[in-house]
């Protein structure tokens, strides 16, 4: 909070002694890596901000004017450039006085004056009375600004740094929303453009305001948990300084233990206790080169055991934010489990301050680091999504789907934020809510709308609960359920239903689809019951209602192997019909993905419920290896219902390739679920996108529309085949693969060496 800024004094020629020994303090910091003149030029600058916010006071009391000095400390510990140090110095100037930005660029420049009214854009927008709109309109103008000038996000970052550092003095509230933005968008833009340190901090500090008692019980829990284990970890220490020693390495080593919210993330992400996490311990070693990291790698593996599954070559394959090293999990003394980082110094430069590294952040730099190429082509697609979309919110969600491409954020009626997997449905978040709630779900409103329990929500919305003292877990729940937890405790309680209620629903199920094959259930003979009890292991016919009630088995399968024993000996296979399940929980299959128009058959696994796959999924054949029960399906007459598919775009890697393929998705009426770019860096784009469609008619409209887009593109149904060796892995049915006019021919030149 802030007083209006009086009329410069030109009598003020010195700051005091506070505000002086921290100008001090900055300019001794810069001098040990920049010029003389421009050290002169941040002391200009220095001068400038103190008469600029004169009489102007934070909420702790202090001057204002230690909050940007203070800022541009934190730039100074990235040696960024004195242009990039003046402007955060100056970065409240145009937002908190009456001078403008025609008069810092008069006074320091062009760039200067950019790259503080690009800030200060975003701090405007930050206090729209709409937080939601606050927040898509501040970060589309954050990412149009650093497309412009990545120096931008630098000092906007060390601003959200140096306010969460010193947010005590701000009411709960107020903590708590600041908290939670740094988590959703300023950490996640850290974590995108490579800077760890910073992101790890933002993350720490975030989630001690956010869930203060969490932070503190597991922070002491870990604290512990550490100095019991430090002779361990001492021991391995030592026995790799020794093994390095020997074989002529140098290194640097530094103990890397989990923090609070990274172990916090793991348990919730798993729904495991603190006991249940294993990767608490870890260590950096930093060497000269690459060959020495391998090598390294091979000392330590010669050591202790590493865990199977745990080794990434992250050198070789950089992560999507340029991130280079090697990561194993060895099996240490005591049944210890830690975590080594291996890599070089440039390496580790890189992970710490990504784009802040080496002044990477400059235009006119040689692209020769991994981490800037990936900042750059993440800018690029997101200037050709701003292109793309017609308002900020829109923008906003494109940008979400590559922060968070596996999440969902909804609001409770409250304000609380509530993170989901995508595709998570109402009913998925009463659940995580709290379980009663879920299993009292009726119905929502979901932005004031009344809305179904099996609705799929989308980032951004308000869900608000209704509940019912008489509603109860349905197994037709566990079709659309998403979260382990909800299907969990779906799946328990209707295990523990009262056998009377399980009969009851049970019997009213069998009852109707006997009707429906104008039939009673007093008219199935001795000899029909005994047979079905014999291949179903039943005892009685109250065994057979209750399975059906609870799930197990389906209505109207089970009253026609009642009826018919060439339905029960496999001879003739009941149709499931998808339209009207009568009450069996149909899922579909990950694995190939089916849709209407798909030649498809359903798996039956008691207590699993029913899985709908496509006629030549690898599982199918699995499931008959296995002999489990396999139905013929019917799809649903209407085309209403939305279903997921999975298709592989390769087209020539153009800046734009993404924005046009999503446009043509869009154009087509279908929705992107989800998307994975796996040709970064290299000649040929691919694509593999999850998209939700009505049937295959509209799948075809898509493809066809993105082969209109481009001279040369493959696109490809991706999906599970009997004819592939290792059915448990996603591939490609290559009788649905999709060329352009020029034909297969063509494509062998755009791909060649592929």
């Amino acid at each position: 909070m802030t007083v209006p800024s009086p009329a410069l004094s030109q009598t003020e020629e010195r700051a005091p002694p506070p505000t002086q020994a921290l100008i001090d303090k900055l300019l001794g910091q810069l001098s040990a890596y920049l010029p003389k003149r421009d050290v002169k030029k941040v002391g200009k600058a220095c001068d400038f901000s103190v008469k600029a916010h004169h009489g102007q006071s934070r909420a702790s009391g202090e001057p204002y004017v230690h909050h940007p000095i203070q800022v541009a400390l934190l730039m100074a510990e990235l040696h960024l450039d004195a242009e990039a140090i003046t402007a955060g110095i100056l970065h409240d100037v145009i937002e908190d006085t009456p001078l403008t930005r025609e008069s810092l660029k008069t006074k320091f420049g062009a760039p200067v004056a950019d790259i503080v009214d690009g800030v200060s854009k975003i701090d405007r927008l930050e206090r729209h009375c709409s937080p939601k709109e606050a927040q898509a309109s501040s970060l589309q103008k954050m990412i149009l600004a650093l497309t412009r000038d990545m120096r931008v996000i630098l000092v906007k970052l060390a601003d959200r740094l140096h306010n969460i550092r010193t947010l005590g003095s701000l009411s709960s509230e107020r903590r708590r929303r600041i908290a939670r933005e740094t988590l959703e968008v300023y950490a996640a833009i850290a974590h995108r453009l490579g800077m760890d340190r910073i992101r790890r901090e933002l993350q720490n500090r975030s989630f001690e305001y956010l869930y203060p008692m969490r932070a503190r019980v597991i922070g002491a829990t870990l604290d512990a948990l550490v100095k019991r284990c430090d002779p361990t970890l001492g021991h391995m220490h030592q026995a790799i300084h020794e093994a390095l020693a020997a074989a002529g390495i140098e290194y640097s080593f530094e103990v890397r233990n989990k923090s609070a919210y990274s172990v916090y993330c793991k348990m919730v992400q798993k729904r495991v206790p603190f006991s249940v996490v294993t990767d608490v311990f870890g260590f950096r070693i930093v060497v000269p080169s690459v060959d020495d990291c391998y090598r390294t790698m091979g000392i330590l593996h010669n050591l202790y055991k590493p865990v199977p599954g745990k080794f990434k070559d992250y050198i070789a394959l950089p992560k999507s934010n340029g991130y280079q090293s090697l990561h194993t999990v060895l099996f240490g003394p005591h049944h210890l489990y830690a975590e080594a980082q291996i890599r070089t110094r440039d390496m580790d430069a890189v992970a710490d301050h990504g784009i802040a590294s080496h002044h990477l952040y400059k235009i006119g730099e040689p692209i020769d680091s991994a981490a800037l190429v990936k900042a750059r082509e993440w800018v690029a697609s997101l200037t050709a999504l701003n292109e793309q979309t017609e308002d900020s919110e829109s923008f906003v969600a494109g940008v979400k789907l590559n922060l968070f491409p596996n999440e969902i954020y909804v609001f409770t009626p409250q304000g609380r934020i509530c993170e989901l997997p995508r595709d998570a449905t109402v009913l998925d978040f009463a659940f995580a809510v709290h379980t009663d709630i879920g299993l009292a779900c009726r119905a929502a409103r979901v932005d004031n709308r009344l809305c179904a329990i099996s609705t799929k929500l989308k980032t951004g919305q308000t869900v608000e609960i209704l509940t019912s003292p008489k509603a109860k877990p349905d197994p037709s729940w566990l079709g659309f359920l998403i979260t382990a937890r909800a299907r969990a405790a779906v799946q328990h309680r209707l295990k523990r239903m009262r056998k009377e209620d399980a009969e009851k629903l049970g019997r009213r199920l069998l009852t109707q689809a006997l009707k429906k094959r104008n039939a009673r259930l007093g008219d199935v003979g001795a000899s029909q019951r005994r047979r079905l009890f014999k291949h179903r292991g039943f005892k009685t016919m109250r065994d057979v209602c209750r399975a059906v009630g609870t799930g197990e088995h389906a209505a109207h399968i089970v009253a026609a192997q009642l009826l018919d024993k060439d339905v029960l000996s496999h001879r003739h296979m009941q149709t499931v019909s998808l339209g009207d399940p009568g009450g069996l929980a149909i899922s579909y299959g990950h694995c190939c993905y089916p849709i209407p128009g798909d030649q498809a058959v359903g798996l039956l696994r008691p207590g699993h419920g029913f899985t709908v796959h496509r006629r030549r999924c690898a599982n199918i054949t699995a499931g008959h290896r296995r002999n489990m029960e396999i139905f013929p399906v019917q799809w649903p007459d209407n085309a209403e219902n939305e279903y997921r598919v999975a298709i592989r775009v390769e087209a020539r890697h153009e800046r734009g390739v993404l924005a046009t393929i999503a446009g043509k998705i869009a154009a087509a009426g279908s929705n992107i679920e989800h998307v994975h770019f796996e040709g970064e860096g290299g000649p040929i784009a691919r694509l593999l996108f999850i998209l939700s469609v009505t049937d295959r008619s509209q799948l075809n409209k898509v493809i066809r529309r993105i082969r209109t887009s481009f001279k040369e593109v493959k696109v490809v149904r991706v999906g599970q085949s009997s004819q592939q060796q290792t059915p448990d892995q996603p591939g490609e049915d290559h009788e649905e693969s999709y060329f352009d006019a020029q034909g297969a021919a063509g494509h062998r030149g755009l791909f060649a060496g592929d």
